[in-house]
């Protein structure tokens, strides 16, 4: 049996992830003005960039070439190639739609962080809030006794076993912390969407962009390597806090400027 408190707790990381970036996008869209382009944009790049381009890369190509064998006897080497792909994808995604489709009518913050929320809320809702429905829904067919007979067959008898032993010994408040990631995670993909955009309106977009891969890419890498090392997932969610915070603070001083520069041309 799933406990309560599990079940409990998986509802509310699925809820979180899929609402919270739909009520911030409503919240931009209405009060702030922001385009709604700006945030489809965001959408649209994490969708093809990381699902449709990397990740089949990663999982297809990859395994059938000579270099994956030697990432993988390496964890410093794979971690790197992991997380430094994803800041490329994501960060030559943000490049490309900042200096293209956003560039004449939407370089401002309020479509800045409206790319961002689109980028990372898609990414909240896709990779956490899904899966967890679908956990959701599991752990009530495993403590309605209909796991074995309904969902068991489709799948492999080895997945089966391990989803249906995960779901049960799982401590409970294992289940919120996807949940408080991701919300970290968007902020940083706020900040990462303004240093990017920051970039392309002073002329310096290229390196703006070194900027945002190297940040994304360290972060990434890292967490990673702290994860595969056994430190304590709470320590590992200071750490990326910290860079949170660091994305809170940039996106704050980003507005105060656009302020103090419109107030200066009025």
């Amino acid at each position: 049996m799933v406990s309560t408190v599990s079940i409990l707790f998986i509802a509310i990381t699925a809820i979180f992830c899929i609402l919270l970036p739909f009520g911030l996008a409503l919240y931009f869209l209405i009060r702030q003005k922001a385009h709604w382009i700006s945030i489809l944009t965001g959408m649209a790049v994490f969708i093809f960039f990381q699902l449709m381009i990397r990740l089949p890369l990663l999982q297809i190509v990859l395994p059938n070439t000579p270099l994956y064998g030697i990432l993988t006897g390496n964890i410093w080497l794979y971690t790197s190639f992991l997380g430094f792909s994803a800041s490329l994808a994501e960060n030559l995604g943000r490049y490309l739609a900042f200096s293209t489709i956003l560039r004449r009518r939407h370089l401002d913050w309020k479509n800045g962080v409206g790319y961002g929320i689109g980028h990372g809320g898609i990414e909240a809702a896709m990779l956490v809030g899904m899966s967890y429905v679908s956990n959701f829904f599991i752990c009530l067919s495993i403590n309605a006794g209909r796991y074995d007979s309904v969902i068991a067959p489709t799948l492999s008898a080895n997945t089966a076993s391990l989803l249906k032993s995960q779901l049960i010994d799982t401590p409970s408040y294992m289940f919120l912390i996807p949940g408080l990631e991701r919300g970290l995670t968007l902020l940083i993909q706020i900040g990462l969407a303004l240093i990017v955009m920051e970039g392309i309106r002073k002329g310096k977009g290229l390196l703006y962009l070194l900027y945002a891969f190297l940040i994304h890419g360290i972060l990434d890498t890292s967490a990673g390597l702290l994860a595969a090392a056994g430190l304590n997932v709470w320590l590992i969610e200071l750490y990326v806090a910290l860079y949170a915070a660091a994305a809170l603070l940039f996106i704050v001083r980003t507005r105060q400027n656009e302020k103090n520069l419109t107030s200066r041309t009025l």
